[in-house]
């Protein structure tokens, strides 16, 4: 979602010499086409402007005054506290690393907006979602009113999508419209002031189906056609303002109603029984509150929660940012937006001015992935590690790169299960590498315990990532718990998934409980037996591709078996 101002392990065995030989070339075959492209991709070279602000929760670099970087990393604090009121028992994880660039003014965020901005609308502040982590820019010169809703808006998602399972799309998109609104007054936090666009939506659309919202999924009319969205939108955010008008104990009920959708209740009921109100009656009581907005005033009542209440938003320090980490982070970002040729141009400037810093062979590597050039990407994966990269984010995409070969070897495999584990214990909530790290357990035999441990520790920080539950059942049928992995199947991924994935998933795991047995089978001495199981494994098995590894894999153990 994009806001508009003025309305919304293995080591590589090379030497560091070699790879600076490499860097070189490297640098050398591009000289001509980085300048060009920096100049195309507006590079600043004004790098000394450039700083680090930290505070409890986030690190910000900025090339704004000082003191405005501050300001913003008290502002996101305090948000943040804010927010501890949706589940006061709970801990909001991030389990993704999160990036936040403040530019100092639009012309210095420009260049890495997703869009121009257009007549009469200016972006000024976006929020990156990537398997690999999150980017969060904003242009830090703007002080109109509402400048910050899209961040608001969508770190509210965030975090509500990676704590909380069940909750309602409408509560979803409504939730994180009240919270657009957030700002700092006289030593209190202020959240539920009017959304103007709401407003206007509102007051030219006197009727509404309530039914239509409320039961409006990803898949809805609702909530995709034009004509649709702006009620959707409208009617969404006024009923979270409705449910939580004004009121700090009414607000801190949605950590009830979250808790309870967690347990698997009805989210009618589980709503009805939280805020004491029948959604039969409840249509009424809106159109009541919305003819508030009729007579020409925005007045609606707002929470202010006293700053005295919430942790401490104080900044913790900050540094000034070297040209290369600069760089390299303005790089990452443009990768991520898929801008793969101008990330590699900022790539380039930075090895001019710190070859040896590890992330630019990482933030390479990403590139050449994207480009399909797999091998250079291995080897400046490998080269980043052997540099002594601490980025969580690089033994993930290592762990990745290496695993996603369809025939990848014993020792690819090991390599990619050593960078996974690597990225996890750099960064212990970083529910990718643990969902990848399960996963790839399914791609080598024996272990299966820690891949459902690191599956389990995945579907808490990742709960609405459905097919995880799956694996896990798969692992758990392989190693001969194949009710475990019905129950996983029948109690948590049948009410979620569709049917015909359902099916496919209990054939999977057929699949994974004879694989293991037949592997039990032989390591016990039992051939034929074990040989029998394989084959009757392989006539489960779906994917072509697979079922030739594995009939090529039961002709090798008959030929050793001598039958």
């Amino acid at each position: 979602m994009t806001y508009h101002g003025g309305m919304e392990c293995r080591h590589f065995s090379k030497s560091l010499h070699r790879f600076s030989l490499l860097l070189v070339v490297l640098v050398l075959a591009g000289f001509f086409a980085t300048r060009t492209a920096a100049r195309g991709a507006e590079i600043p070279f004004d790098l000394e402007r450039w700083h680090v602000v930290r505070s409890a929760h986030f690190e910000i670099l900025s090339n704004a005054e000082i003191e405005r970087s501050a300001e913003i990393a008290t502002r996101l604090e305090a948000f943040r506290a804010v927010l501890s009121h949706l589940g006061p028992s709970l801990e909001l994880r991030s389990p993704a690393p999160l990036s936040i660039i403040a530019f100092r003014d639009g012309e210095s965020f420009g260049p890495f907006k997703t869009r121009p901005d257009q007549r009469g609308s200016q972006i000024l502040g976006q929020f990156l979602q990537h398997s690999d982590g999150n980017y969060l820019t904003l242009d830090a010169g703007s002080r109109q009113a509402g400048a910050f809703a899209v961040v608001y808006h969508e770190y509210v998602h965030f975090l509500t999508r990676h704590n909380f399972v069940g909750v309602p799309l409408w509560f979803h998109e409504g939730l994180a419209e009240y919270y657009s609104t957030f700002r700092l007054e006289g030593g209190a936090a202020v959240v539920g002031e009017a959304v103007p666009r709401h407003v206007r939506w509102l007051r030219s659309h006197g009727d509404f189906d309530l039914q239509e919202v409320l039961n409006a999924d990803q898949r809805s009319e609702t909530y995709h056609e034009p004509g649709k969205v702006g009620a959707f939108y409208g009617v969404s955010w006024l009923l979270v303002h409705y449910l939580l008008s004004g009121d700090l104990e009414r607000l801190e009920k949605v950590a009830d109603l979250f808790l309870r959708l967690e347990a698997g209740e009805e989210p009618t009921e589980a709503f009805e029984e939280v805020f004491e109100v029948r959604v039969s009656t409840l249509e009424e009581e809106l159109r009541e509150y919305a003819a508030r907005l009729q007579g020409g005033s925005e007045e609606l009542p707002s929470a202010r929660i006293p700053l005295s209440r919430l942790a401490d938003p104080e900044v913790a320090g900050s540094r000034s940012s070297p040209p290369a980490e600069t760089l390299f982070r303005l790089g990452d970002l443009l990768a991520h937006m898929g801008r793969a040729d101008a990330a590699e141009s900022f790539f380039h400037v930075a090895l001019e001015h710190d070859a040896s810093l590890p992330d630019l062979a990482a933030g390479l590597a990403f590139v050449r992935s994207q480009q399909g050039r797999a091998e250079e990407a291995t080897l400046l994966f490998r080269e980043a590690v052997q540099l002594g990269s601490a980025r969580a984010m690089t033994y993930l995409q290592l762990g990745r790169h290496l695993l996603a070969y369809e025939q990848a070897g014993a020792d690819r495999v090991n390599e990619g299960l050593a960078a996974l584990r690597r990225s996890v214990e750099l960064f212990p909530d970083y529910g990718e590498a643990w969902a990848l790290l399960g996963r790839a357990h399914l791609q080598v035999s024996g272990d299966e315990e820690r891949g459902i441990d690191a599956l389990r520790r995945a579907r808490k920080l990742l709960p609405n990532r459905v097919e995880l539950i799956a694996f896990e059942a798969f692992l758990e049928a392989r190693r001969g718990e194949r009710d475990t992995g019905e129950r996983l199947i029948s109690h948590l991924l049948a009410p979620r998934w569709d049917p015909l994935k359902v099916t496919e998933a209990r054939d999977e795991m057929e699949r994974q409980y004879l694989l293991g047995s037949a592997r039990r089978a032989l390591a016990a001495g039992e051939t034929e037996r074990g040989l029998e199981l394989f084959d009757e494994a392989i006539s489960w098995t779906r994917d072509t591709s697979v079922r030739r590894q594995m009939e090529a894999e039961l002709l090798d153990l008959q030929s050793r078996a001598g039958l």
